[in-house]
């Protein structure tokens, strides 16, 4: 079974501590162990000792509670967390877990901002406003997840539907077939009449399908006024069929393809597919793919005709600018830069921003040198 890690700030503790919170581990009990590796330099492991090395170290969870949803809460300390907070925000970690027999690996997700041990006291206020807002930012993904789990069942509900029709269609044949061989035994003309009942069958399946459909305009806020509560001020989707089918997955595709076809389901007006391939795309290297992902985000170009998602979000598109401008891609440094000095409440991000902005501005960009004059 997959697991899913993420590590947050410890509003408890302060800075230098971090909580990081596993879902998804099996029952096996016995000592939890941990180790973590990055995706930089020679030396990716984190040693027990908070030194990066090149073997592969582990660490023990001297402390472990779970929650009332079965996740495992790990408590841990400046060794691991200040390690993290050093690295650069476009460093990625692999975690790898032991309990029992059982040995799981995963992505760890970062929830910033975390903070090092000298860092200043957190504000309280700032660090419950940053959790609800990751906690809505989490709900809106499990909504979205919901929601195409929905589509996707009530599409497999239609093909099983139209599966029983054919097979009642084909059933009726037989049976007529079979009144008509044994009234001309008989040496009778009666026969059973077929249009009656394949006349009751096409209705029944016209009133099923009418019924799907029905539900499918309720569920997908079609109509204004029309649907759950969530679909209040939601726009109408596009009920024009796509122009042409588009792939889910970039799989045997290289990074260039993988961006056009994520372009074309925006062409198409197929925002929740288009980010999924586009995000794809960023994975297989495409800085492309990473700035189009990060436009659905950003406050200065979301819009709901252009995005999937309900909201702007400045964090989630400084996360892929950022990745784009590790790749060296000037309007990405210019773009992170602005948010980040705009919206940033830590120094160490505001500091970031300016050093994206101070790349652009010594490659040339007007726009970078602009902005370093409002960037504290």
């Amino acid at each position: 079974m997959a697991i899913r890690a993420e590590l947050s700030a410890d509003p408890d503790e302060g800075p230098g501590h971090g909580l990081l919170a596993i879902t998804g581990l099996s029952s096996d009990s016995g000592p939890l162990h941990f180790s973590l590796c990055s995706n930089q330099g020679t030396t990716p492991f984190l040693g027990p000792d908070g030194r990066w090395q090149a073997a592969e170290a582990w660490h023990e969870a001297a402390e472990t509670a779970a929650n009332s949803g079965g996740t495992v809460i790990v408590p841990l300390g400046p060794i691991v967390t200040d390690r993290i907070v050093e690295q650069p925000s476009t460093v990625t970690y692999r975690l790898t877990v032991t309990i029992g027999a059982s040995s799981h690996v995963t992505s760890l997700r970062l929830i910033r901002p975390l903070f090092g041990s000298g860092a200043a006291a957190v504000d309280p206020a700032l660090a419950n406003r940053l959790r609800l807002e990751d906690e809505a930012r989490r709900q809106r993904e499990e909504e979205e997840r919901l929601r195409l789990e929905a589509e996707e069942t009530a599409r497999r509900r239609t093909e099983d539907e139209e599966k029983a029709r054919l097979l009642a269609e084909e059933e009726e044949r037989r049976q007529v077939a079979d009144a008509e061989k044994q009234a001309a035994e008989s040496g009778t003309a009666e026969v059973v009449e077929p249009h009656r009942i394949r006349w009751s069958l096409i209705v029944g399946g016209l009133v099923l399908l009418a019924a799907l459909a029905g539900a499918g305009v309720w569920y997908s806020c079609a109509l204004p006024g029309f649907g759950p509560e969530r679909c209040q001020g939601a726009v109408a989707p596009s009920l024009s069929p796509p122009i042409a089918a588009i792939p889910k997955s970039c799989s045997g595709l290289d990074a260039a393809a993988c961006y056009q076809v994520g372009q074309q389901a925006l062409r198409q007006n197929q925002l929740e597919p288009a980010r999924q391939l586009l995000q794809q795309a960023s994975g297989l290297g495409s800085a492309e793919g990473s700035l189009a992902v990060a436009r659905m985000y950003d406050p200065d170009t979301w819009s709901a005709a252009s995005s999937p998602v309900g909201k702007a979000d400045w964090e989630t598109a400084v996360f892929w600018y950022e990745k784009a401008a590790a790749q060296g891609h000037i309007e990405a440094k210019v773009v992170a830069g602005k948010l980040l000095c705009a919206n940033a409440t830590m120094d160490i991000e505001r500091s970031q921003g300016r050093s994206y902005l101070e790349q652009a501005a010594r490659a040339g960009n007007e726009q970078a040198k602009q902005l370093l004059v409002t960037c504290p």
